[in-house]
């Protein structure tokens, strides 16, 4: 039997994966590969991506087709989201291929299916978030009224645009286990399943939890990342200061178009707080970690970062936005708040009480050892190689 050949269209290059986004994306990329499917990557960029980067992507793709993007502000005034209309190269880039199966990653890439120069057995989209949901909770999260517009608009036309999509494809393989369940886009799909984030059993650690160190990992040019932060540092940051003189807050992430220096003004005003930002190994910061916040008061989809922080082996203080969809028990796998002196509770249950900590880490990560990926993408991808 011949290996199948699968092209992944995405809208970034994913590689190295800096955000949650690009890590379920590049992940399931190398579970492919271990899978054994031939895989081409097709991807969507402002500006082409290091050499260096690419080299290394294709140890787990055949086969790298950069596709320009490019916004204009008369996209603002068609009836596609700017987010899909700045893609649309994507309907035009000649191909000439044929593949077993097409991977979408996400709403935004979706015009590939225009794309007459490619043939294809089967078409699955990567639900990553209800678009319309999730611009709709961006314009809660920024301060800034132009963004607030922009984010409304968008909203607005994902919610047309992703159900004419979804009537498009073969499949849809859902981040969110509720998104899933409370969809209520009519759509006469052939399938729809929950498709985990995927992680490395490998990846699965244990680190000491020693100190009094709080981490947050994320897109640090994100509004609802930078409303969490905010809202913890305001509210949270200034009460485990007081009790604690050796608690620091650690955050990390990438600047995306954000102005470093900007980011470096903001965060490095608040004592006791220390920024890492583009770093591309974030395994020694997570080792020396305590504890993972996440402090998001508005999303959609799945936080990849709450489930990065379980499989690394810290213990998870989330709001329910931060682990929303994933289906982690309050009780037994993490530390659940909603309100600031919930947080700072809960964030002293954990450095006062290592061993419980620990154990819900431990019942965690058993939680997604049983609901891993792997399993499910090969059932799934098994039928399309049916008959090869």
């Amino acid at each position: 039997m011949k290996p199948a050949k699968i092209v992944v269209v995405t809208g970034f290059f994913p590689y190295p994966p800096l955000h949650g986004g690009m890590v379920d994306v590049w992940k399931r990329i190398e579970g492919l590969k271990e899978l054994g499917f031939q895989i081409d990557l097709v991807y969507t960029a402002k500006e082409s991506p290091l050499d260096a980067d690419k080299q290394a992507a294709l140890a787990c793709v055949n086969t790298l087709i950069e596709v320009p993007r490019s916004n204009s502000v008369w996209g603002l005034f068609l009836k596609q989201p700017l987010q899909v209309v700045s893609r649309r190269a994507l309907k035009t880039v000649p191909l000439e291929r044929t593949y077993d199966a097409v991977l979408l990653e996400g709403d935004y890439v979706g015009m590939f299916l225009e794309n007459e120069s490619v043939n294809y057995q089967k078409s699955i989209l990567r639900v990553h978030n209800n678009e319309a949901v999730y611009f709709k909770n961006l314009a809660k999260s920024t301060r800034s009224i132009l963004k607030k517009i922009y984010y409304r608009i968008e909203a607005f036309k994902f919610g047309l645009y992703s159900e004419r999509l979804f009537k498009k494809v073969s499949s849809l393989w859902y981040i969110s286990q509720e998104e899933l369940a409370q969809d209520s886009r009519k759509v006469k799909t052939i399938e729809k399943l929950w498709m985990p984030p995927p992680f490395k059993l490998t990846e699965l650690g244990a680190p000491s939890l020693h100190g009094k160190k709080v981490l947050f990992v994320g897109s640090l040019f994100m509004d609802n990342n930078s409303e969490a932060l905010r809202w913890y540092l305001e509210k949270v940051h200034p009460l485990l200061r007081e009790k604690y003189d050796d608690y620091q807050l650690v955050i990390a992430g990438s600047s995306g178009d954000r102005d470093e220096f900007d980011l470096r003004t903001q965060y490095e005003s608040y004592s006791q707080c220390e920024l890492h930002i583009n770093v591309r190994d974030l395994s020694n910061i997570y080792q020396e970690a305590t504890v993972f916040i996440n402090p998001m008061q508005h999303g959609a989809g799945v936080k990849i970062k709450s489930i990065d922080a379980l499989v690394r082996g810290l213990p998870l203080v989330s709001s329910s936005v931060g682990v929303a969809g994933i289906g982690l028990d309050r009780q037994r796998h993490y530390y659940h708040a909603d309100k600031p002196m919930e947080f700072y509770e809960r964030i002293v249950e954990v450095f006062e009480g290592k061993t419980l900590a620990k154990e819900k880490v431990q019942a965690a990560q058993n939680y997604l050892k049983t609901h891993h990926y792997k399993e499910v993408l090969k059932r799934e991808l098994d039928a399309v190689t049916e008959g090869l």
